[in-house]
């Protein structure tokens, strides 16, 4: 039996984070966006987002991709700069 894929988008911006999942990479059809306001305090947004990931997952997850308005340092997996969430630097 061939296990169904299961997706999950964020996109983290200035003031919300949206989050949601979807089953195809082809053919996005998405299964509800969940819409989080932002506190600016990186503990707080972050377990949040973390709550409403686990609180959509109804399966495995076969991947996440995270959108974010900054530069990422990609050798150590850190954000270095990101102005409309300075706090989360």
């Amino acid at each position: 039996m061939k296990k169904e894929n299961f997706y999950i988008g964020i996109d983290i911006g200035g003031t919300h984070a949206r989050i949601t999942s979807f089953s195809s990479l082809k053919e996005l059809e998405f299964k509800g966006t969940k819409i989080i306001t932002l506190t600016h305090n990186f503990e707080n947004d972050f377990n949040e987002i973390l709550k409403t990931v686990k609180s959509i997952r109804s399966k495995d997850i076969t991947a996440i991709g995270v959108g974010l308005p900054g530069v990422l340092n990609e050798e150590k997996n850190l954000l270095i700069s990101a102005t409309n969430i300075p706090e989360w630097v």
